[in-house]
């Protein structure tokens, strides 16, 4: 299968499972009261978005150029449709307050700025 079919899939896949995710369990997790929450919400990201990424680089075998891109597609199904659940987020996340949104928000523009970045650094392994 085509490496940008693959990707876009793929980010689709990771923006549906955080979804339900932060539908399930965001009050909790996105907790204001709870700094720490937030934080390893933050920092563990990374490393979670380090690996799906290095592995799907490595099992397309796919050049430099071509895995900005697919960064590029796998972050743009999530952002369109990350669109539509912020401004409906009292209907996509009823248990969240404005202030818990606000936090999700940023925590959207964390991983596409990491999906993004990586898509630009991570090296093709030998």
């Amino acid at each position: 299968m085509n490496y940008k079919i693959i990707s876009f899939l793929l980010g689709f896949s990771v923006w549906l499972l955080a979804t339900i995710a932060v539908n399930l369990w965001g009050f909790h997790i996105l907790n204001l009261q709870e700094p720490m929450y937030i934080f390893t919400l933050y920092i563990g990201l990374v490393p979670v978005l380090y690996l799906i990424m290095n592995t799907v680089f490595t099992c397309l075998q796919i050049d430099h150029l071509s895995r900005v891109k697919s960064a590029v597609l796998m972050c743009i199904s999530g952002i369109f449709l990350d669109i539509w659940c912020v401004k409906y987020q009292f209907l996509v996340f009823p248990e969240l307050s404005d202030e818990q949104t606000i936090v999700l928000c940023s925590w959207i523009l964390w991983a596409n700025f990491w999906v993004l970045l990586l898509g630009l650094f991570l090296k093709p392994q030998k």
